[in-house]
């Protein structure tokens, strides 16, 4: 990221960013969420 902003080294000396962690997920941890919000099945696009 630092090479494509020019901000970006700034952002995160500064707290504004914190440094980017990945943490892997279970498998079905989306889905499970999801159908915890109501969110499976149906229309889950945004209504306009």
């Amino acid at each position: 990221m630092r090479s494509l902003n020019s901000y970006f080294k700034d952002l995160i000396e500064g707290k504004v960013l914190q440094p980017l962690i990945i943490k892997r997920l279970k498998s079905g941890a989306l889905n499970a969420h999801m159908a915890s919000i109501g969110g499976l099945g149906g229309r889950t696009n945004c209504r306009a």
